[in-house]
């Protein structure tokens, strides 16, 4: 059967007649809603009970041995787990599948659909695993012998994708992952050959240059959103009606973000579509409209507006930044995206100058006598030394051709090998012509 489309559908269809045929002999827990919650939950071969009393615990693990029996298969209590709360508060209540003890949490820690649960009920231990786990995969990732772009790539295709079922599953607050993207952005930096002075603007930002590097603060922003739609706005109602309200501490929540970014894309859709650029109207991109949405586009809809709300509040961010936000007040800035086929076509050192270049945190006279104290003037014109000075404004250099003293010896180097070239052909000798017509016929 291994391939085979239908095998999954049959194993459905079977465990389906099981569970029907099990669960109505109890009662589901009632939320404060009025919603009741059905007593069995199954995902392929994991099945999970939910009661109110012992007594009816103990009532559906009998029927549902019967009904596992008949169907010739059978419950493994070594695998499976149990756990009673009375009034808030973990109790050592066990329970058998024939005579046989299921193990309890707190004895053994389960790992149901990538999620652990433990004696402590909490996520705390949890926040401080995945940090562990984090720091440990960026060590490993610097320990080998691999260039720093290489290092980047495992860490973007690698470790990131690794690192977002956690987060999605786990109640992380925001200040936590706050601070995992601050040592994922030291590792960046140190690979890259960047300052540690540098922004996390310029690693994630898409302003004047943008890199092909995720930020981890993004991305879990728009996972928690995700899910926040997926249960809120679910075609089961009782999904719908049971949505829990997802904990991700006081600084941001993912409600707040889905109800503004709900409320930009309706005043998007009558202010209508906006024409950028001298193009005529209609040549622009054009986006599906938020009434005439699916449930799906609407999903990614309010996706891509929190990233562009994301994005526009690192622009309010870089415009404080007096030295690495100057990019923000050039004219006719032209954006640049680097790819990674670019980043494979550049050496290290060429990546890192590009990246320093445009948030100014070069070794620069200017810069060192902000940072070490030391003379800012230029050793040609003694005028401030700034990058803009050096890379284009010092009228020394520019007197003496030193700007255009690179370019120059490319093309001497051309006019010499030219000019060798039509020596030489001129040396020859004339070729000889054929002066006889050809015979008429």
């Amino acid at each position: 059967m291994a391939g085979c489309t239908i095998s999954p559908l049959a194993f459905t269809m079977a465990m389906e007649v099981i569970i029907r045929a099990s669960k109505w002999v109890v009662g589901g827990e009632r939320l404060q809603s009025g919603q009741r919650l059905p007593p069995i939950r199954a995902y392929m071969d994991d099945m999970t009970t939910l009661t109110s009393t012992i007594a009816c615990t103990k009532h559906l693990l009998g029927k549902l041995q019967a009904n596992i029996t008949w169907a010739r298969m059978k419950f493994k209590p070594s695998k499976s787990r149990s756990i009673s709360i009375v009034k808030g508060k973990l109790v050592d209540q066990r329970f058998y599948i024939k005579d046989t003890p299921i193990p309890l949490v707190s004895e053994l820690p389960v790992k149901s659909l990538g999620r652990w649960y433990n004696a402590s009920l909490k996520d705390s231990d949890q926040c401080d695993q995945l940090r562990e786990e984090t720091i440990k995969g960026l060590v490993s990732i610097d320990k080998t012998l691999l260039p720093g772009k290489l290092k980047l790539w495992c860490l973007q295709f690698g470790l990131l994708p690794r690192l977002m079922w956690p987060l999605t599953v786990y109640e992380i607050p925001m200040t936590k992952v706050e601070k995992l993207e601050r040592t994922v952005s030291s590792y960046i930096k140190k690979w890259l050959g960047l300052p540690r002075c540098l922004s996390n603007i310029g690693l994630y930002g898409h302003g004047a240059l943008e890199l092909p590097v995720s930020s981890l603060t993004e991305e879990y922003k728009c996972t928690k959103v995700r899910l926040n739609m997926t249960l809120t706005e679910s075609q089961d109602g009782m999904i719908q009606a049971a949505a829990p309200r997802l904990a991700t501490g006081r600084k941001w929540m993912p409600s707040e973000a889905v109800q503004q970014a709900k409320s930009a894309l309706r005043h998007g859709d009558i202010v209508g579509q906006v024409q950028h650029g001298r193009g005529g109207f209609g040549l622009g991109a054009s986006r599906p409209t938020w009434h005439k949405a699916t449930s799906t586009q609407r999903r990614k809809l309010v996706v891509s507006q929190v990233r562009h709300q994301e994005e526009a509040d690192r622009c309010a961010k870089a415009v404080s930044q007096s030295k690495q936000g100057q990019w923000t007040s050039w004219e006719n800035l032209e954006h640049r995206k680097l790819t990674w086929k670019d980043l494979w076509e550049m050496e290290g050192r060429q990546i890192s100058f590009i990246i320093r270049a445009t948030y100014d945190v070069l070794p620069t006279p200017k810069n060192l006598h902000q940072w070490f104290g030391e003379d800012p003037s230029c050793a040609l014109c003694q005028t401030p030394a700034t990058l803009r000075h050096i890379l284009t404004g010092c009228k020394t250099s520019l007197s003496q051709g030193r700007y255009t003293w690179r370019h120059n010896q490319v093309l001497r180097q051309l006019a010499i090998t030219l000019e060798g070239r039509r020596t030489t052909n001129n040396a020859l000798p004339p070729q000889c012509l054929d002066t006889q017509r050809p015979p008429l016929l």
